[in-house]
């Protein structure tokens, strides 16, 4: 009789444990089949050797493949043979110490054309203390037609560049004493005019747009503290007859004339003109996308998080409710026969997936546009004291009462202080890190974050091959601003933005 009792404990327990794992087993499924259907990102879970366990629909669409002809496949297969060893070293190997990744990488079609894609991967755990990874979710998004305008974006600065080799520059000599002004035609084709005499430096004032003209004064007035031969730069607009208007950059330098030249100790002023009218545009028109994308995925990364609340949230509530319930039945049951109750630990796992669920759709959400720049930069260091730089000391100094700048202009500059944080996570081997957001020059914003670590030598930071920095360059071009980076092996490094906080839409990207 006691032994039939057991049996049927048994039984309950196993069939309470078998509709447990299902339920959990069906919550990615179900995630990918009822809430991302409508987005453009591909996700997909992985063992941890990177094994296609799971794939979205939208894999069709990126590469050519059905979901269920890459399951057992391993992604490596289709990453680009250059792409690889970066791959395995910055993507996979850093997930499986629990890193959370992104990287750009080109994924083989299956006609076999190379698609460029942006990709972020997180690791998923089983323990609730986090340690032991299961397996890996990632994200991939298709990136080429922004390569492909990145590339020829590149194309046109390089043909600029030879065009400029090419002495197709319009330059000028003034000299002071005399007012006498030579020129090129190339001059005569950029402003529409030509000259033989000039009053003043200053008389060239009346060729730029007047919104302008205050770029110019500070030109003048660089010019007056530089040394002979040093050159002092600007970008304004020329106005040209017939009201036209057009960008260039201007370089100016002064240098005294030699007394066999002009029979006497004169000062003359060398300056050229070079036409950047089209890279401005495109910069703005590439600035302006920039823009539309960044609000489009705060977006969808607030879509995602309400569907990871409402959709997963609810399998949770209702796996715990099933829980519960073979819980009390099993309580009737199990002290007569001396068996453990398994169900506690079921619902402690249940409710550690509820909470690193919440805490996944907090992340998702757009701090910048709730908490506000401040907020949102506290809350990124907060982050990643906790997480990822644990033993070192994080300080950091918020001015108070910071204006506040779009929240798209906040998002990108959040962002960039995370790239910031991960470089120092990944490579840095510092002891301490600082964090300072304040007020900076002419109302702009200053954002520093500087480290004791390991530096880096000038011809790696300034060669353009590692691409975090390339991306910070990019994102603070796109805001108008400046990125000023200082590192030395051993000295550490300070990498400091500083952006306008609302900038004229025609005033020029440096």
């Amino acid at each position: 009789m006691r032994s039939a009792a057991v049996l049927r404990i048994i039984d309950a327990s196993t069939a309470v444990e078998s509709a447990a794992l299902n339920a959990a087993d069906e919550i990615l499924p179900r995630l990918i089949a009822r809430t991302l259907p409508h987005l453009p990102d591909v996700y997909a879970w992985h063992d941890p050797q990177g094994t296609y366990r799971l794939v979205s629909p939208q894999i069709t669409a990126l590469l050519g493949w059905r979901p269920s002809e890459l399951l057992g496949r391993n992604p490596y297969e289709f990453v680009h043979p250059d792409d690889e060893p970066a791959v395995r070293r910055r993507m996979h190997e850093p997930m499986l110490r629990g890193a959370t990744v992104k990287s750009r990488l080109r994924l083989r079609h299956r006609d076999g054309h190379w698609v460029w894609i942006d990709f972020v991967g997180v690791p998923l755990y089983a323990d609730g203390g986090g340690r032991t990874i299961t397996g890996l979710l990632t994200m991939s998004r298709d990136v080429s037609a922004e390569v492909e305008a990145h590339g020829a974006l590149e194309e046109r600065s390089s043909h600029l560049a030879l065009v400029q080799d090419l002495a197709g520059i319009a330059w000028f000599t003034l000299h002071l004493r005399t007012r006498q002004l030579t020129h090129n035609e190339v001059f005569v084709e950029l402003t529409g005019h030509a000259f033989s005499r000039l009053r003043s430096l200053l008389a060239l004032r009346w060729l730029v747009l007047r919104p302008d003209r205050p770029w110019l004064r500070r030109l003048i007035a660089d010019l007056r503290r530089a040394q002979p031969g040093q050159p002092c730069r600007a970008q304004l607009r020329l106005q040209q007859p017939g009201g036209l208007q057009r960008w260039v950059r201007l370089s100016l330098a002064w240098r005294r004339a030699a007394p066999a030249t002009t029979g006497t100790d004169a000062l003359v002023l060398d300056g050229a003109l070079i036409d950047i009218d089209e890279l401005v545009r495109t910069r703005e028109q590439t600035r302006r996308w920039v823009r539309h994308e960044e609000e489009a995925r705060q977006r969808e990364r607030l879509q995602i998080a309400a569907a990871l609340h409402d959709e997963v949230g609810q399998i949770l509530t209702g796996l715990r409710w099933q829980i519960e319930a073979a819980q009390r039945c099993l309580a009737q049951q199990a002290p007569a026969c001396g068996v453990a109750d398994p169900t506690p630990d079921w619902l402690r796992a249940i409710d550690e997936a509820h909470q690193r669920l919440r805490d996944l759709a907090r992340r998702l959400r757009p701090t910048a546009a709730a908490l506000g720049l401040a907020g949102a930069v506290e809350q990124v260091v907060q982050e990643y004291r906790e997480r990822w730089l644990h033993g070192l000391a994080v300080h950091l100094r918020l001015e108070p009462d910071l204006p506040e700048p779009e929240p798209w202009r906040a998002s990108l500059i959040t962002g960039m202080l995370r790239e910031c944080l991960n470089n120092v996570a990944r490579h840095a081997r510092a002891h301490r890190v600082e964090v300072t957001l304040r007020r900076g020059a002419s109302g702009w914003l200053t954002l520093e974050v500087a480290d004791d670590g390991v530096g880096l030598e000038p011809a790696r930071a300034g060669g353009g091959r590692r691409l975090g920095l390339v991306s910070l360059q990019e994102r603070a071009r796109t805001l108008k601003g400046r990125l000023h980076l200082d590192t030395a092996p051993g000295r550490g490094t300070r990498i400091r933005l500083d952006a306008p906080l609302h900038p004229q839409d025609d005033e020029p990207i440096p």
